[in-house]
């Protein structure tokens, strides 16, 4: 992996042992590339609610499709109502997140939880 030059080494290491984030297929980590929507639900996802239920609606998008890394991901952020897409019923998983997208989906995340308890358990 890259060596984290400007990056908490330390912290890094550790997301990377737990299975927070992962490199990129050619072993390198990239931390100065820009995050993309479907990165950041993926690292979402298994940083905070790794345990989060799998069942219930998802809704489809027209360029999300199951053999994409990211589909589970994509698919637990619509059951936890964390993501709706766009207007043209896209995710657009490839663009650059900015910091609406990541307010919006956390956000939402939140309002989703029926008590403070469930969000407590979905964090723990």
């Amino acid at each position: 992996m890259d060596k984290f030059p400007y990056y908490d080494e330390k912290s890094i290491g550790e997301w990377l042992d737990n299975g927070y984030i992962q490199g990129y297929n050619d072993d390198s980590f990239q931390p100065g590339k820009q995050v993309t929507r479907a990165e950041f639900l993926a690292f979402f996802n298994r940083a905070f609610i790794p345990d989060a239920p799998v069942d219930g609606p998802a809704k489809s998008f027209t360029d999300v499709d199951e053999t994409n890394w990211f589909y589970n991901d994509v698919m637990t952020g619509t059951r936890l109502g964390a993501i709706t897409g766009y207007y043209d019923n896209s995710f657009r998983p490839d663009g650059v997140l900015t910091r609406q997208d990541a307010s919006v989906m956390i956000s939402r995340f939140l309002r989703g939880a029926e008590t403070i308890e469930q969000v407590i358990t979905y964090l723990q």
